[in-house]
């Protein structure tokens, strides 16, 4: 499985995704931009881009990439990577929100409101 050769544990549920960008955004940018004029990019179209701006090409990494990719059309991997990122995004701001609203460690509790009578 090409996910088990480069180390990732899907049981774990990290994001495919989110590796492969992590690993190799440059093959992905390389791709979207091939796949702007050819249906289909091959990894002969990736290394030929990469090349032409002299930034050098690891097979592995790119056979990698291109297994990966392999039927998915670049709008449909933007789609899943903004879907990925908004999800994120939103545990994120979650996260904060709990954060700022728990009092900070050593401060002072807050004071109860007095009872008005009437």
């Amino acid at each position: 499985d090409v996910y088990k050769r480069q180390g990732i544990n899907a049981e774990y549920g990290v994001s495919v995704l989110y590796c492969i960008l992590e690993m190799s955004s440059k093959y992905l940018a390389a791709f979207a931009l091939v796949s702007l004029s050819k249906a289909n990019p091959t990894a002969d179209d990736v290394t030929a881009v990469l090349k032409s701006v002299n930034i050098p090409v690891d097979k592995e990494t790119l056979d990698f990439v291109m297994e990966s990719v392999k039927g998915h059309s670049a709008d449909s991997l933007i789609a899943q990577g903004h879907k990925t990122l908004a999800n994120t995004v939103s545990v994120a701001n979650v996260a904060g929100a709990a954060e700022a609203a728990a009092p900070a460690k050593g401060a002072a509790p807050a004071k109860k409101a007095a009872k008005v009578e009437e």
